[in-house]
């Protein structure tokens, strides 16, 4: 066997032992798919001086360590909760956190970070028991562009919220336009009864 093949197959060798292997910084603290399930308070209401809040952490990769941590990214000077965390590969833990009321919203974020950063995040949603929603353009003269974009848009995206952060009630407050020319008593119940609406 002359040198040149004996360089190449020992140098594949190599290439074949180190893919074997894997390289160091892939394989060490490299978490996979984590993924967090949050539980907020006592049965999803978050009253008391300290509310409570369970985290599952499910890690589909290889073993992890990091912290978890929630915190409340609209303060400037960041209120957080912060819990150590070692979790296997394939495995499921969950961590309790005992939050402030000042931590205890639904813009509180609970995030999972390494070494390498945030590799998972969710949001503390429940604990809203009434959403109100008043917001409206009252105006007969705005144009339907405007109108739809504050009255139908906006309302949109308050249901949507509502959604989101799991409210257990959304109240929406309409003005006495939505009676449009009907005469007499016009109650809840009365969505739609013929009657004409300015903005027709």
């Amino acid at each position: 066997m002359n040198k040149s093949i004996q360089a190449r197959f020992w140098k594949g060798l190599l290439v074949l032992f180190v893919l074997f292997l894997g390289f160091p910084q892939m394989v060490e603290g490299s978490p996979g798919p984590i993924k967090l399930e949050v539980y907020p308070g006592f049965d999803g209401e978050m009253k008391g001086d300290w509310v409570p809040v369970r985290v599952k952490i499910t890690n589909s990769g290889a073993a992890v360590e990091g912290e978890l941590i929630a915190r409340r990214p609209d303060i400037i000077h960041r209120l957080h909760a912060v819990e150590r965390v070692k979790l296997a590969g394939g495995t499921s833990r969950e961590v309790s956190l005992l939050l402030s009321p000042a931590l205890a919203s639904p813009e509180t974020e609970v995030v999972f970070r390494t070494d390498e950063g945030v590799v998972a995040r969710e949001r503390l949603r429940g604990g809203i028991d009434h959403l109100v929603h008043l917001a409206a353009l009252y105006d007969i003269t705005a144009d339907d562009e405007t109108s739809i974009r504050a009255n139908v848009d906006g309302t949109r995206k308050v249901v949507e919220l509502a959604a989101d952060i799991q409210a257990g009630c959304l109240h929406h407050v309409s003005s006495v336009a939505v009676a449009g020319d009907h005469k007499g008593v016009f109650t809840e119940d009365m969505f739609d009864v013929g009657q004409r609406l300015p903005t027709a």
